[in-house]
């Protein structure tokens, strides 16, 4: 043990595969857990330089050849394929329509002279000649089929799918030059009103306006998913009224809804540009790695006020926070860290702890009943009160240099903390209620930076909703609590059955087969949709400003999201789920413009009962799960099922009301199923929700599921400080949970009410005057009133 202590400094040597020396330019971190990752795959090739290092290597080593199973060939993407992505718009139903729009442009241009023909300019006044004509009422659907027609590629000239998408590409460029976003989306607008102000005996009508409605909004779906320019993202911005919050209302066109958030706030390479943007604007340094494992500002106060307090002697550092920072005490004591922590908790007490005994007992002490033996001996919370040695010990001055070398500012710390001081000097009366907010986040005039223009459409956005916000959420979870049913659990059975050969169309009529499979399909769109638009808003308030995504959050949590969500995943085994494939090749929209191509008109809708891998061989689900790597999955479900643990996690983080009441939900059970399907975002996220549980399940429950926990330590980011297995005090943690659920509640509305005042008195909130001077004069004047009378 002598020669261990005197290693201060661990390092993980890289023996060369040819002469077994070591490298000195591949000494690892043990604290950069992205670099032991890596060595775990080959541990042979590393040389430890400790007997401890090589033990701790050996098991994680074993652990992770424990947990290796298939992994699922899926990678989490904003979206999937652009094939995909464009047939997933069509149902089946629809079909049709493809022969109509073909036949109608036939008609108009007579068929002498083909699409791919004409000149640029030739195509873009026959484009502006129909856009003239939606216009009409008596044109309007004639001229929504023709434009229909070239927006899907003109199909009829292709010659294979990559031919049509590449036509698909140059006709909604034509389209684009033509501006026909804007005559599409007042063509929407107005649609949309006639559908609201159909009366009820007219029956005609209503299938008419759904008709060009579907039309329009497939060429508007068509050229947001295809054009990807900075230019076509800032028209659909300035579109008027604004798109975001006009489709948010109309639940009928989710799929587009989604597409148009994701294309006016961006994918996850612009929100990444966006976040380091907003912290270069708060003053903070770069992001650190993900894999590099730091610590908290409140975690670094912890540290600091404990080592204080054990040698009052020593001096360190210059505190990077100030030092009316709050929650120091919490920090100290609690498992976790709490976002409502900024707004309820008093300034900490003094940290100097008075290194003085318990006091001995009088010489002659009175009969009384013998004190505790616990009574004499000295805190164990502080076991070193007098040190041997002068000096600070080198373990002492190295943890200080790790903490402060590792420490993670994030930006939700500072936007928090200045909100927090606005709050406070509000309650104390030192500034008004109507005075405006100091640091508005809110982009003001031209901006020429991408990122900030992202972060004001953001910012517009969240203006419009908030009012509306509630209402959304609430549709939202109304959609697909109607997937959850039982009835739904029964059909979902069915269909698995046939998908998984174990019953045939002789069991179930043919009839009810297809139309499960298209009912399930329409389900699968429905909530890849609404996730996706959720987790959109969710990811993207947050780069706004922390505030703005936890009142989303909130909402989600007063909507019963959480116990919504856990039943989804109880109700469809995700093991199965992701599997399910509930698709008819021939009825995709590629295979049917493929098949009228070639004159064999539209195919007949007959049920997909094998599936495909990537060479086109056919695959039973048992030969699928016993392949190395699986390849044949559900991109959809695979997608609807991390977003729903994205979700969930951002709802639940550091929160620990909420954490209580998943854990009374018995969320676990839930989410262990889903650690059943190797793929790593699926899996990350169910460990990181799991995690935020565990400092409030028992000691029987930690003893039945260390293989969950020791899965957390593999694939979650840990902490310099990390004390959410043990617990410190968690009575106080469960005591404390509800008022700092109430005190963030306090303080998402003080942020809507003070800088959306307008949004906040539709809602019902209103400011309030809380000048302590002017109260007072009003008081001295009302005291005054009786004696002037009298006079």
């Amino acid at each position: 043990m002598a020669s261990i202590r005197q290693t201060p400094e661990m390092k993980f040597t890289v023996i060369s595969p040819q002469d077994g020396t070591g490298d000195a330019d591949h000494d690892i971190d043990p604290l950069d857990t992205a670099q032991v990752k890596r060595m775990a795959v080959r541990p042979q090739k590393f040389k430890v330089c400790d007997r401890l290092d090589m033990y701790w290597w050996a098991g994680r080593t074993k652990v992770a050849e424990v947990l290796q199973a298939p992994e699922f060939k899926y990678v989490y993407a904003d979206t999937d394929t652009e094939q995909a992505e464009l047939e997933e718009w069509f149902a089946y139903v629809e079909n049709p329509l493809l022969v109509e729009s073909r036949d109608e442009f036939v008609k108009s241009s007579g068929g002498l002279i083909a699409w791919r023909r004409m000149t640029e300019v030739k195509r873009q006044r026959y484009v502006i000649s129909q856009i003239s004509l939606i216009e009409t009422n008596c044109e309007r659907e004639l001229a929504l089929l023709r434009l229909f027609y070239i927006v899907t590629g003109t199909f009829d000239e292709s010659v294979s799918d990559e031919d049509l998408l590449d036509l698909i590409h140059q006709n909604t460029d034509i389209l684009w030059k033509s501006h026909t976003v804007d005559a599409i989306y007042e063509c929407i607008q107005h649609l949309f009103e006639q559908v609201y102000s159909i009366a009820p005996e007219d029956l005609e009508k209503p299938q008419i306006c759904k008709k060009e409605l579907f039309l329009a909004l497939t060429i508007l779906y068509f050229m947001i998913q295809v054009r990807q320019e900075e230019e076509f993202g800032d028209e659909l911005a300035n579109l008027d009224p604004s798109a975001i919050p006009f489709f948010l209302k109309q639940v009928s066109v989710l799929l587009l809804t989604w597409k148009l958030i994701l294309r006016i706030f961006g994918n996850s390479e612009d929100l990444r540009k966006a976040k380091e943007y907003a912290r270069d604007k708060a003053g903070l340094p770069a992001e650190t790695k993900k894999d590099t494992i730091t610590a908290t500002p409140l975690d670094y106060q912890a540290f600091r006020q404990g080592i204080s307090s054990r040698y009052p002697g020593y001096k360190p550092p210059v505190e990077v926070l100030p030092k009316e920072f709050p929650y120091i005490r919490n920090s100290a004591t609690s498992s976790t860290s709490s976002l409502a922590d900024f707004s309820v908790d008093p300034l900490p007490g003094s940290s100097v702890h008075i290194a003085t005994p318990a006091p001995s007992p009088p010489p002659s002490p009175p009969p009384i009943a013998k004190s505790k033996k616990s009574s004499f001996q000295t805190d164990q919370s502080f076991p070193f009160l007098y040190p041997q040695d002068v000096e600070i010990p080198v373990s002492i001055r190295e943890a200080e240099e790790i903490f402060a070398q590792r420490m993670r500012t994030s930006l939700w710390i500072v936007q928090l903390w200045a909100e927090r001081e606005e709050f406070m000097k509000q309650e104390r009366g030192w500034i008004g209620a109507g005075d405006p907010p100091v640091g508005d986040d809110s982009e003001k005039g031209e901006v020429a930076d991408s990122s900030s223009k992202r972060l004001a459409r953001v910012e517009n956005v969240y203006k419009d909703i908030l009012e509306h916000l509630q209402g959304v959420v609430v549709t939202l979870l109304k959609m697909v609590l109607s997937t959850v049913s039982p009835e739904s659990a029964d059909a979902f059975a069915r269909r698995q059955q046939f998908l998984n050969g174990e019953s045939d169309l002789l069991t179930y009529p043919e009839a009810t087969i297809k139309s499960e499979l298209e009912n399930a399909r329409e389900t699968e769109l429905t909530l890849k949709a609404i996730t996706g638009i959720l987790y959109l808003l969710l990811k993207w308030f947050k780069a706004s400003h922390i505030l703005k995504s936890e009142f989303l959050a909130q909402l989600l949590y007063d909507s019963n999201a959480l116990p919504l969500f856990l039943q989804l995943f109880n109700t469809k085994e995700i093991d199965q789920f992701v599997l399910q494939i509930p698709e008819v090749p021939k009825l995709k929209f590629f295979a049917v413009c493929r098949a009228l191509t070639s004159g064999e008109g539209l195919p007949n809708r007959e049920l997909a009962t094998t599936r495909l891998d990537e060479a086109g061989n056919e695959k039973t689900v048992e030969e699928i799960l016993q392949q190395d790597e699986i390849t044949v999955f559900s991109h959809r479900n695979f997608f609807i099922s991390i977003n729903v643990l994205k979700i969930m996690q951002k709802i639940c983080k550091n929160k620990a009301h909420r954490n209580l009441m998943i854990v009374q939900l018995k969320a676990s059970n839930s989410l262990r199923k889903t650690l059943r399907i190797s793929q790593f975002e699926a899996r990350l996220y169910a460990l990181k929700i799991i995690k935020g549980q565990v400092p409030y399940c028992g000691r029987k429950w930690r003893h039945m599921n260390m293989r969950v926990i020791t899965a957390i330590y593999l694939y979650c980011r840990q902490e310099l400080r990390d004390s959410w297995l043990a617990g410190v005090d968690i009575d106080a943690d469960i005591e404390d949970s509800y008022p700092r659920e109430v005190a963030l509640r306090a303080l998402i509305q003080f942020y809507n009410t003070r800088r959306y005042p307008e949004a906040a008195v539709a809602l019902g909130y209103q400011n309030t005057e809380e000048d302590f001077f002017a109260k007072e004069l009003e008081t001295l004047m009302i005291d005054e009133n009786p004696q002037i009378e009298g006079i």
